[in-house]
């Protein structure tokens, strides 16, 4: 039974501010960091304990190279690294049974979510619907690849909108629970870690029971980005539409597609100098 890990870190139990998030933070980030790294361990101790054979842990936050190799569990193979085409998802494929998101957070704009954005833009819609990366991913993971998605670990609005969007039946691990965008109620580290381990037990025991996310249909996406200078950047792409003032659209009916436009929509959109 094989089980993908796309890590990300905005939703660990004591995880507040972009310096844990960053390595310009330093000793901030160092912890965020070994807190990163110790919940996925959980997750992996749950999935393994339950029954899972294979495990596949991909790094997906910021430059892709948070989580401490030395002090992952060595029986997982670790995907790291800027630049790869399957972004927050590199290496999934339909020979995984399910997928788990640790340390997931909420959309830009999301009132209760600690730390919330939507990748870079500011906002991210599909087919008309302001969406997150939980759910930007669970779509591609879904319909490209047939794999569901059985366990979502973060703050407790970003659990709340997992169940809502892929049903109750994902396991969602409650992390901690956000007075602000940069103020949370937190679990203790090793009782965030406990409950994971135990929720990705469960998950696994679903495995089967589980259905994909998402129909598989044509996708219109639109980035919203902070300014008009960055979609200037960002409708360079080819096949994209500028669709509003710092609107940039592109559509397609192959989500894979549409996920690496994503990508370099947001790459562009950051080059150059700021606006």
């Amino acid at each position: 039974m094989k089980i993908y890990i796309s890590a990300d870190i905005e939703g660990v139990a004591g995880i507040v501010d972009w310096e844990q998030c960053r390595p310009s933070g330093g000793a901030a980030w160092q912890e965020g960091r070994e807190l990163l790294t110790a919940e996925v361990n959980a997750a992996i101790e749950g999935a393994f304990s339950a029954g899972a054979t294979s495990i596949v842990v991909n790094d997906a936050h910021g430059a892709m190279r948070t989580l401490l190799p030395r002090e992952l569990d060595a029986r997982v193979r670790l995907i790291q690294g800027r630049v790869k085409p399957g972004y927050m998802l590199e290496g999934l494929d339909r020979s995984f049974n399910a997928l788990f998101f640790v340390g997931y957070h909420g959309r830009a704009g999301a009132r209760f979510g600690v730390l919330n954005h939507t990748y870079f833009p500011y906002e991210t819609r599909i087919n008309g619907e302001a969406v997150d990366e939980t759910t930007l991913n669970a779509l591609v993971a879904g319909v490209a690849y047939d794999v569901p998605v059985a366990l979502i670990t973060g703050d407790e609005w970003t659990i709340h909108e997992a169940k809502r969007t892929l049903g109750a039946g994902v396991i969602g691990v409650v992390t901690k629970r956000s007075i602000s965008r940069y103020a949370a109620a937190a679990l203790h580290p090793s009782e965030s870690c406990r409950r994971i381990a135990a929720g990705a037990q469960e998950a696994v025991s679903r495995i089967g029971t589980l259905l994909p996310y998402g129909p598989a249909a044509s996708f219109n996406l639109e980035l919203d980005f902070h300014t008009s200078a960055e979609a200037d950047r960002a409708a360079l792409l080819p096949g994209s539409e500028r669709s509003g003032d710092r609107t940039v659209a592109f559509a397609s009916d192959d989500i894979v597609l549409l996920y690496r436009a994503y990508q370099a929509m947001m790459i562009l959109g950051r080059s150059g100098e700021p606006a």
